[in-house]
């Protein structure tokens, strides 16, 4: 049977989309705060402790669901082409072109002051001053990554979570590290593929270990108490801007917290009917592509209804009202355009 008709019978699992949902939020919130002055307040912890594990948990909740045994390999990597490869593309090339120069319309830049030649440029070559989409690119091509590495432990017969394989992805941290000082490491985002390769391979490890251990909410309540002291240990952890601060302190603070999130978001699980997250989770796709629209031109326009200066409109408000058109877009989007963005949903996980 083929990996697309496995995958279509698999049933969604609550937890997950909670997890998804937590992590798409602060996502929006972060990049809501974008360009307001926070130093000092308390919503600056609040946006540094996000910062600290919120990408790391998409790249390892993806290797948590990760299955090694592949039949199929052209049938995988098609269907991340289509859901992942292709739309980068097409939102990298709106955001870069498009989005940016009504945000420069809308802005304080003024249009005239729009570089469309260097944007395209730029575009073309993977260097985009806003690549809005960098998780999507690197997503697809931790996949292609882990497939490689797969597809030779099949031919070689190692077991995928075997030492050679956790040593080789040990190895992919000072890779990226050294990706992140040199120009190459500049298109497409290529030093970002590396680290998460890191997070990929330890969700699914972890996700092994789940299996054979009991819970423990102790153990769960203690690694996300670590989890946090050691982000705020950590002078500065922003996994999207490449600042790692204390490299050590960055895997470790970020590996506590999402684990730690794992086994608190599936005890809660079993007692919480949620509704808002797991939708929320099921369509992090769909709004990664487009809270940055909302985000750009929305309040942008906003702001220039109510004369206000750029960066002044209420940040929290401004949250909020993007969640909403979220939400609201989400639910009349017809089923064709949720297929593009990548959602394919069965009968029973509606």
């Amino acid at each position: 049977m083929k990996d697309s008709l496995e995958t279509a019978k698999k049933q969604r699992i609550e937890y997950i989309d909670v997890l998804k949902g937590i992590g798409i939020l602060s996502v929006v919130l972060l990049h809501t705060y974008s360009g307001y002055e926070i130093s000092g307040k308390p919503i600056e912890y609040v946006l540094k402790y996000f910062t600290s594990f919120h990408m790391a948990l998409f790249f390892f909740l993806s290797g948590l669901l990760f299955n090694p045994v592949i039949s199929d390999y052209k049938e995988r990597i098609v269907r991340k082409i289509k859901t992942l490869f292709l739309p980068f593309l097409l939102w990298d090339g709106v955001i870069a072109i498009a989005v940016e120069a009504m945000r420069y319309a809308l802005g304080s830049e003024g249009f005239a002051n729009y570089d469309l030649k260097g944007q395209v440029i730029d575009f073309l070559l993977g260097k985009s001053s806003y690549t809005g989409s960098w998780f999507i690119f690197t997503l697809f091509m931790a996949y292609m990554l882990e497939y490689l590495i797969t597809f030779v432990c099949q031919k070689t017969k190692i077991n995928y979570k075997s030492v050679p394989v956790a040593v080789l992805h040990i190895l992919f941290v000072p890779v990226g590290i050294l990706l992140s000082s040199v120009p190459l490491g500049e298109y497409y985002r290529l030093k970002y593929v590396f680290m998460a390769a890191v997070f990929f391979y330890i969700g699914y490890l972890f996700g092994q270990i789940q299996k054979e251990r009991k819970e423990n909410v102790v153990i769960d309540i203690a690694l996300f108490i670590v989890g946090m002291v050691l982000c705020f240990i950590n002078s500065r952890v922003s996994f999207a801007e490449y600042k790692f601060g204390n490299i050590a302190f960055m895997f470790a603070s970020a590996i506590c917290t999402v684990c730690s999130l794992c086994g608190l978001a599936k005890l809660l699980t079993k007692k919480i009917k949620f509704r808002f997250l797991p939708f929320m989770g099921k369509n992090t796709i769909i709004i990664f592509y487009t809270h940055l629209i909302f985000m750009y031109i929305v309040i942008r326009m906003l702001e220039k209804l109510l004369h206000m200066q750029i960066h002044t409109f209420p940040a929290m408000l401004a949250f909020v009202i993007i969640i909403a058109i979220e939400w609201v877009m989400i639910k009349i989007m017809p089923p064709f355009f949720k297929r593009f963005f990548g959602i394919y949903e069965s009968k029973k996980s509606k």
